[in-house]
């Protein structure tokens, strides 16, 4: 029987990339990725270039900030739309891709608010959330897929403190230690799947900052459907620019089909 390997890719980017295309764009590529999702693309010209490149179709999102999300994909794009009501820092960026003949999966992008740690941004992010999932359930699609930098940390997530600044070190004393972790609680309790989590009980999967790695703010989530065809999920750390090309490391899900 044949079976079918699909590659997604997330990746903030920081500010644009501006001066770091070329890291970027070598970055991108190696991981030779089917869809790609990006954040804080800020000159469209940069998406359009690197389309161009890896010969997919793109798609950028409209945002509330000019920090938008793009979608770089080998598969048809059948849908694509933005999400933004005002009460979101960023938006959404919502595409219907077509993975095999009449066969869809819908993937939602999202960029929610920063800094994590903190309990008052955490309540902002759950408003965000909220917002989200209504829109996402609203939709009706079968298999879907939540990815993106949620600026949140996971329920049993190690942290390190060390090289955050302090007025965020100062936010965790003042909340008595604690760190805010119920946006990613809620969607666990919601019954999305941890795709890194699911896959990889004991491990760190920091993402930021990049060199050394400190937190985990980068996830996949899918749906119960979905989670039968979650054979792969992994923190990007090669090639070496990696390191320099954003304050982020990519991430990397994989998913089979027969």
């Amino acid at each position: 029987m044949n079976r079918m390997r699909l590659r997604f890719l997330t990746y903030n980017i920081l500010d644009g990339g501006t001066g770091r295309e070329a890291l970027l764009d070598e970055i991108i590529a190696a991981q030779n990725a089917d869809v790609i999702l990006l954040q804080e693309v800020i000159e469209p010209q940069f998406v359009v270039n690197l389309a161009a490149q890896l010969q997919t179709e793109y798609y950028i999102a409209e945002s509330n900030s000019p920090r938008q999300l793009a979608l770089l994909t080998r598969l048809p794009l059948r849908a694509a739309s933005s999400f933004h009501p005002n009460a979101l820092r960023h938006g959404v960026l919502e595409a219907t891709l077509e993975y095999m003949p009449e066969q869809t999966l819908t993937l939602f992008g999202v960029h929610l608010s920063a800094p994590a740690y903190t309990l008052l941004v955490e309540l902002y992010r759950l408003r965000e959330l909220s917002l989200i999932l209504k829109h996402i359930e609203a939709q009706h699609a079968a298999r879907y897929i939540i990815a993106g930098d949620f600026n949140s940390i996971a329920p049993g997530d190690m942290v390190d403190l060390s090289g955050v600044p302090w007025t965020v070190r100062a936010s965790v004393i003042l909340q008595g230690g604690l760190i805010a972790r119920q946006v990613i609680g809620r969607l666990r309790a919601k019954g999305y799947v941890d795709c890194f989590r699911a896959l990889h009980h004991n491990e760190r999967g920091f993402t930021l900052p990049p060199n050394p790695p400190r937190v985990r703010l980068d996830y996949f989530f899918v749906n119960n459907i979905l989670r039968a065809h979650l054979c792969a999920c992994e923190v990007i750390s090669s090639p070496e620019g990696v390191k320099r090309a954003s304050d982020h490391l990519p991430v990397m899900m994989e998913l089979e089909f027969a």
